[in-house]
């Protein structure tokens, strides 16, 4: 059977998508494609376009209804994403986006800057520590239907100091690992706002492309990332990475009892690190 392949990839599902930095960006690259994107929406949504108004449009925007609220929620999801399409094409033209072909060498490694914008394909997953805080929240909602309230229970009240610790809360953060092959010359992580996550955590899993911002490069020998913080704002010191050290042994030996595969180094991530803050991430 003859098949024809096709010669771009122009669908585009959005799993992370940072709103506010893809219209902050493009608007800056092109305020005009902002102005018809955002247009358009206020066209659709009954708005005053080309000097008409829509009064049966507005009528209905002014019940408030369920189908309103639905229509409103699809030209917002229709806009972003409008958005996000429209800026990576144009980074693209201006050859304003270093592009990552295959696995992350020592010499692709070595051209990164902090603040350049990379696109990059490969497998992503949630970091350890997340999946074992997905693991905790799976098991504390499933458990009680199976007889096991107390144990339960008893997980429920380390989740807010889980929350403290790595900024899980329901406007935090959570972190993915992206490996773009074997050997790879520097582990790769991203911190992404739970705001910016277009599906739940459970469907980050695969292989996607990431267009990103390098956030921190930690290259030198003893540089290492502490996703456990107890004070942040600051590098973390002497004292904190002790404390860090003794209180998270008790979570890796846990982690195995619930099927997490955790390492000391994922707690403390060692150098060589590239550190990504992804503007959109989709397949």
């Amino acid at each position: 059977m003859a098949f024809t392949a096709p010669k771009t990839q122009a669908f585009r599902r959005f799993l992370v998508l940072d709103s506010d930095a893809v219209l902050g960006a493009l608007s800056a690259l092109d305020g005009g494609a902002v102005d018809e994107i955002l247009t358009r929406k206020v066209g659709e949504s009954g708005g005053e376009v080309g000097g008409e108004l829509n009064v049966s449009a507005a009528k209905v925007r002014g019940k408030r209804g369920k189908s309103s609220r639905v229509e409103e929620e699809l030209r917002r999801v229709r806009t972003e994403h409008s958005a996000a399409s429209a800026l990576i094409d144009k980074l693209h033209e201006r050859e304003a986006v270093g592009v990552l072909d295959g696995t992350l060498d020592a010499d692709s490694l070595g051209q990164l800057t902090p603040g350049m914008v990379v696109q990059m394909q490969g497998e992503v997953g949630l970091h350890p520590l997340f999946q074992l805080y997905a693991v905790m929240n799976s098991f504390i909602a499933n458990a009680p239907k199976l007889g096991f309230a107390e144990q339960a229970r008893e997980l429920k009240t380390a989740l807010p100091i889980f929350h403290a610790l790595a900024g899980t809360s329901d406007s935090g953060r959570v972190l993915l690992d992206i490996q773009t092959g074997e050997r790879q010359a520097a582990r790769i992580v991203a911190f992404v706002d739970k705001p910016s996550l277009q599906v739940p955590t459970d469907e980050l899993t695969g292989h996607f492309t990431v267009l990103a911002q390098v956030d921190e490069l930690q290259l030198e020998e003893g540089e290492e990332l502490m996703v456990f913080r107890i004070v942040r704002g600051a590098p973390a010191g002497a004292v904190e990475r002790e404390a860090m050290t003794e209180g998270t042994q008790g979570i890796i030996e846990a982690s195995e009892g619930m099927g997490v595969t955790l390492g000391k180094e994922d707690v403390s991530m060692p150098s060589p690190l590239v550190v990504l803050r992804p503007i959109c991430i989709w397949r």
